[in-house]
């Protein structure tokens, strides 16, 4: 007979920190298919030579094609008409996997080469992300402890998968349906569903943040944590400068930080809504994904051992040496 009952110290037991030595320079170096060899995915390097190199008139779809389909939602026709974001340029990037904004250059480019519904799903999101920014509310997560960045993290995806199903509803209201139909053949089409649901029961959940709040809350509700959870993960792996974040003050995240990223631009913010769990609540925050939690306990581990040294080593060149004279020693002990 098997014997299931484990032992309460294997339970509690911590993760064998050289195994996650080895196993971080092996991602680090580029090791296997899960290898973090290709960085440049990270740090996004434009070059507006080769934008400029492709002629928009030989593809099968342009810029205007997109933003004219977005006109028919408020909330997309918001984000266009902001005037904050008169100046942003959209353009056409084959460089990029799908889709990237540039908030030093005020530029969003997508690769041309992806379906219609896809690069609107993108330009969506990005045109999110400008938005939030002109308004000081875009956070880099990797400026944040460990457990805050994956907490930002997942709150801004949220976010943008909640805009994205709130605009293709808006747009299937107004007779056009083709981006509507495409989430739902999505991972996704569960959130769209319970957007759905909550905006079909009242029509005021829209403005007053209840259907959004429906959706962001969704998001949570399966493994999509896990993806982005390791996206996140990975990419504190290669931050340099995790250690000066700390020295730089910048290591605790306030709650308007989170609650900046649910500002809207019509409607009531709906991370503020009452009667709904706060967006710093446990089940927004736990990482149930063993691996992903072993590595964030590994990184946060690797962190404050740094700091720490770096404290010692401080405070080892500011102490005073106490140099001694054994002539004099010798001397004054002689005539004693």
């Amino acid at each position: 007979m098997v014997d299931n009952t484990k032992n309460e110290d294997d339970i509690n037991r911590k993760p064998k920190l050289q195994n996650f030595r080895h196993k971080t320079e092996y991602l680090r170096q580029g090791g296997g298919k899960g290898g973090l060899r290709h960085r440049e995915t990270l740090e996004w390097h434009l070059s507006q030579d080769v934008c400029d190199y492709f002629d928009d008139e030989r593809l099968d779809i342009r810029v205007e094609d997109l933003t004219e389909v977005l006109q028919d939602s408020r909330t997309g026709l918001a984000f266009l008409e902001d005037d904050k974001q008169k100046n942003l340029v959209i353009n056409f990037d084959r460089q990029i996997s799908i889709s990237q904004y540039y908030p030093d250059m005020n530029m969003i480019t997508l690769n041309p080469n992806h379906p219609k519904m896809v690069l609107m799903v993108n330009l969506i999101r990005e045109l999110r992300r400008s938005w939030q920014h002109m308004r000081g509310k875009l956070v880099n997560p990797l400026d944040f402890q460990p457990d805050e960045a994956v907490l930002l993290n997942r709150a801004q995806q949220a976010d943008a998968t909640m805009i994205y199903i709130r605009i293709a509803w808006e747009l299937k209201l107004n007779g056009k349906n083709e981006l509507w139909d495409h989430l739902l053949a999505t991972s996704n089409s569960d959130i769209a569903r319970s957007f759905e649901m909550r905006a079909r029961a009242d029509f005021r959940s829209l403005n007053n943040g209840d259907a959004a709040r429906t959706a962001y809350d969704m998001w949570f509700a399966d493994e999509r944590m896990k993806f982005h959870d390791k996206r996140i993960i990975h990419q504190m792996l290669l931050d340099d400068k995790g250690v000066d974040h700390y020295e730089d003050g910048v290591s605790t995240m306030s709650g308007q930080i989170l609650y900046g990223v649910a500002d809207m631009p019509h409607g009531r913010n709906y991370l503020s809504l009452s009667g709904h769990k706060p967006p710093t609540d446990r089940d927004y925050v736990t990482v149930e994904d063993r691996s992903n939690a072993n590595f964030l306990w590994f990184i946060k581990f690797e962190r404050s051992f740094q700091m720490r040294e770096r404290e010692m080593m401080q405070k080892t060149a500011a102490a005073q040496t106490n140099i001694v004279d054994i002539r004099s020693w010798k001397k004054n002990y002689a005539e004693q």
